[in-house]
C-alpha cells in the first residue's frame, strides 16, 4: 500500500504568524527545560517549516542581521 506525502506550501505571512506565536510561548516558558507539546498551537513539523520559510525569506531579501541570528 502506497502512502502519499501531502505537500504543504506555506506563505510568508502564515510562517510569520506561526513563528511569532512560538516565540511568545518560548518567552512565557523560558524557565522550562522542555516545553510541553500541549502549549504549542501547531505541530513541531509545522513550526520547523515556518522557521525555514521565515529564514529563507530574510536571507533572500538580505534582511538577516547578526542580532536576528542570535535571537533565533
Amino acid at each position: 500500500m502506497f502512502v502519499g506525502i501531502r505537500l504543504i506550501i506555506m506563505n510568508l505571512s502564515e510562517a510569520n504568524r506561526i513563528f511569532n506565536d512560538f516565540k511568545k510561548i518560548a518567552a512565557k516558558t523560558e524557565h522550562y527545560v522542555a516545553r510541553p507539546l500541549s502549549l504549542l498551537s501547531y505541530s513541531k513539523g509545522k513550526i520547523k517549516y515556518a522557521f525555514f520559510v521565515y529564514v529563507e525569506d530574510a536571507i533572500k531579501h538580505d534582511q538577516l542581521t547578526s542580532a536576528q541570528v542570535s535571537e533565533l
